[in-house]
């Protein structure tokens, strides 16, 4: 029996130990992985066994800073296996863990972008995530006080945010420069540079140039003394004012004898009125800026026929005065005709600024193919000062030419030799001399036909014609209008009609910036005239039931290469008689029926 209770004994020592063992082990049989880049997460990175069942609260640090300043890591949350949640945005989470679990803290990295800039509020700087772009701006100019700003380019930017970044404006400070004359009718005060803002010990040259019957004294203000022109530096804000004293001024005028005859040459006697003290006289007897005589009383003899317009410029010790008297002499008129041995046609003319003429039309005595453009440079007398015939193997002609303001022309009209089809609008820009800047055609698969050409404010040109290619009617035409740009370039274009046949003759920019146009139509009308007034884009509401259409069309420009060659035509005065008619002039009635508004 004892031996029993001993081995008893024994078993129940070794029941308790292994259920002690047991006992202080069981509840560890879980355990939490924590993954982390960045900060001190709890529980910490890596394995961490816990009591199964057990709540748990893991987090860590919703903002880090990084090692390298400007840069720093923001927690975007978690991402969990196991009887974790399977993911979450927030810095931290609670959970019962029942089995094996994983926590991930997932990391966006962020950069700072500095903005350095003493002036012009900046606005941009701040963090931003890795690989975004950052935009920052200034105001400029920045206003520094009474005439003092400060300015900078550029005034914006972008930055892509692979690291911290620092953007640093620098600016230049502008001092503000007021001018001023005393009296106000005495003069004028120039700036070189011409500028109101400038930069920090810039320096200014000013003049004074005193009016007719003034004279400079001297500055005063920020400068001073009598010397002009005289330079100003720029090293705070700045106020100048010129100082004139008036004088008695001469006053120009003149007489001549005699102004007119029907022959040329023409010897005149011309006789200085003027009045004040005068010590100096200029006439130009041609006014073409070239002084022709410095007498008192001279005479000019005028060998060309033409209307002449006479100035005097008189000068004194109270400045100079003119005398400007228009078409004063008139030497003859005339009647030439130009041509050869074929057919020779001109359809428009202008006076150009040299008081010459430029003629356009076509000729068929010099003409390559069937008949070519044609284009005459003339003097004020008839004389030709250069001819030139433009075109291909085919029919060119010229409806509408004008000088433009570079001093060449812009001719419109119709080309078949350089035509895809059945004939477009020709558009050249000559130079002065008659050489050619640029050729364009346009047009579609019929024909079109250019009537009229006007350079416009912008300095570009309104065409006006017909299309048969963009009509609304089935063998018809419709107005064309193409608004171009200087280089020949369309900005836009328009057809404009009915049902039947409709052709412009003749546009023209208004003085409120829009087009009044005219030609015929007899889709409202047996062939009567029409009228349109468009906006500045070429639109015009027409009424639905009046039968009307605009709509935009897409004739292309295409770079035409016509030969240049001078010609030889010659001018032959001739002897129209001149008849006074008597024509009877009535009242009319006409039916206006109006298609818009």
């Amino acid at each position: 029996m004892r031996s029993l209770r001993v081995i008893l004994l024994a078993v129940f020592i070794s029941l308790l130990f292994i259920g002690c063992y047991h006992g202080k082990h069981r509840p560890i049989d879980v355990y939490l992985t924590v993954e982390s880049e960045h900060g001190s997460p709890t529980p910490p990175v890596g394995e961490n066994y816990l009591n199964y069942g057990m709540t748990i609260t893991a987090s860590v640090d919703s903002l880090v800073a990084g090692a390298t300043e400007g840069t720093r890591y923001v927690c975007t949350g978690w991402t969990g296996t196991g009887s974790a949640p399977p993911r979450g945005s927030t810095n931290s989470v609670t959970f019962t863990i029942t089995t094996n679990a994983k926590i991930i803290w997932n990391w966006q990295t962020n950069y700072y972008l500095a903005v350095v800039s003493p002036y012009g509020a900046p606005v941009g700087a701040g963090w931003y995530n890795e690989g975004a772009t950052a935009h920052w701006s200034v105001t400029s100019p920045y206003a520094g006080g009474t005439g003092i700003e400060y300015v900078t380019s550029p005034t914006s930017g972008d930055v892509v945010m692979s690291s911290p970044e620092t953007v640093t404006v620098t600016w230049t400070t502008q001092y503000y420069l007021t001018t001023t004359v005393s009296p106000e009718s005495g003069g004028t005060i120039t700036r070189l540079p011409s500028a109101a803002w400038y930069d920090s010990d810039a320096g200014v040259q000013l003049t004074a140039a005193p009016n007719a019957g003034y004279e400079f004294t001297e500055w005063s203000g920020n400068l001073g003394g009598t010397s002009n022109p005289e330079t100003l530096t720029m090293n705070a804000p700045k106020s100048v004012t010129a100082n004139f004293s008036q004088i008695p001024p001469p006053v120009a005028n003149f007489t001549a004898s005699p102004t007119t005859a029907f022959e040329s040459p023409l010897t005149v006697q011309f006789t200085d009125t003027s009045t004040g003290i005068i010590t100096s006289w200029q006439w130009d007897f041609d006014n073409n800026g070239t002084v022709d005589s410095t007498q008192q009383n001279p005479s000019y003899v005028y060998t060309n026929p033409g209307a002449y317009t006479v100035k005097l410029t008189v000068t004194g010790p109270g400045g100079s005065d003119e005398e400007v008297k228009v078409n004063y002499i008139a030497v003859g008129v005339w009647a030439k005709s130009y041509g050869g041995t074929g057919q020779d046609h001109a359809y428009s003319i202008q006076q150009t600024i040299d008081g010459g003429y430029i003629v356009a039309g076509w000729t068929m005595s010099f003409g390559a193919g069937f008949y070519d453009l044609w284009v005459l440079k003339l003097n004020s007398n008839g004389s030709v000062a250069w001819q030139k015939r433009y075109g291909g193997a085919d029919y060119d002609d010229a409806y509408s030419i004008q000088q433009t303001s570079d001093g060449g022309y812009i001719v419109a009209g119709r080309t078949w030799s350089f035509s895809a089809s059945s004939g477009d609008f020709w558009i050249l820009k000559l130079n002065a001399d008659g050489s050619v800047a640029w050729q364009k055609r346009y047009g579609g698969a019929d024909y079109d036909g250019a009537s009229s050409i006007q350079q416009i404010s912008d300095g570009g040109y309104i065409v006006a014609g017909g299309t048969e290619s963009f009509g609304a009617g089935e063998m018809t035409s419709d107005f064309l209008v193409l608004k171009l740009n200087s280089n020949g370039s369309v900005a836009w274009q328009k057809r404009y009609g009915g049902t039947s046949y409709d052709w412009a003759n003749s546009i023209q920019q208004t003085i409120d910036g829009r087009y009044i146009m005219a030609g015929e139509t007899a889709s409202f009308g047996l062939a009567d005239l029409w009228v349109l007034k468009l906006a500045s884009d070429g639109t015009i509401p027409f009424n639905p039931a009046s039968g009307a259409q605009m709509t935009d069309t897409n004739a292309v420009p295409v770079d035409t290469n016509c030969t240049v060659l001078d010609t030889t035509a010659t001018a032959t005065n001739t002897s129209a008689t001149v008849t006074d008619t008597n024509c009877t002039v009535t009242d009319t009635d006409a039916t206006i029926e109006q298609q818009a508004p």
